[in-house]
């Protein structure tokens, strides 16, 4: 008998499957098209979609995306929830949240996919932007 204890590819898993963060955390699969991920996060009940292949400016990501775009908080609790664990092309990426610096205008809200920490970042920075679904 042989078994394989390594983690499997989850880059190569079917629509419809379930899989558990390190955090206990339960995401859904619900589409994968031309290598693009789209995941479901089964505890706050959003849904992830994968990396926009541009950057932006914050500017640039508010008009384009609108109400996509996730709010810092947003990010914050799918970071507790371990969606790192779970989706593709976040590592090494900084993404724009919908959210405002509350003490000035010059500086917008921004999830670091390295480490899962919350930053300021000027608002002509470019960064990566990842959508939402409420």
């Amino acid at each position: 008998m042989k078994i394989d204890l390594r983690t499997p590819d989850i880059r190569t898993c079917e629509v419809g499957t379930i899989v558990i963060s390190k955090t206990g955390h339960e995401f859904e699969l619900l589409e994968r098209t031309n290598g693009k991920d789209v995941w479901k996060d089964l505890t706050s009940g959003l849904v992830w979609f994968d990396m926009e292949k541009e950057k932006y400016t914050h500017n640039e990501a508010v008009e384009k995306f609108k109400d996509r775009l996730p709010t810092i908080e947003e990010f914050a609790e799918a970071e507790k929830h371990g969606f790192r664990d779970i989706l593709p092309n976040i590592e090494d990426r900084w993404f724009w949240s919908a959210s405002l610096y509350p003490t000035g205008t010059y500086n917008a809200r921004g999830f670091n996919g390295y480490n899962g920490d919350t930053y300021n970042y000027t608002r002509v920075s470019y960064f990566s932007v990842r959508c939402v679904g409420r």
